[in-house]
């Protein structure tokens, strides 16, 4: 599933507003920012290292570190596109 699919993209939102809290709510874009700014500093080398090492140990794992793989994706479509309009 491409990370610009409208599923894909739907997820993101749904996630992002998980994080919201009600001032956050008023302003659908600067929140939007503000929860893509937090995820790109948490994604880290190390943090890829691990998951790529639990997702060898595990198979469950694996499906949960390609679904938040399909998320990062997402997040950094959204941001290109979100700076281009």
């Amino acid at each position: 599933m491409p990370a610009n699919s409208p599923i894909v993209q739907t997820i993101i939102d749904d996630t992002a507003w998980l994080y919201a809290n009600s001032q956050q709510l008023d302003n659908k874009e600067d929140h939007f920012r503000y929860f893509t700014e937090y995820i790109q500093l948490t994604k880290t080398k190390r943090l890829e290292r691990c998951e790529t090492l639990c997702a060898i140990l595990s198979p469950q794992y694996y499906q949960l570190s390609k679904a938040n793989q399909l998320l990062f994706q997402g997040i950094e479509w959204r941001l290109e596109h979100m700076e281009e309009s």
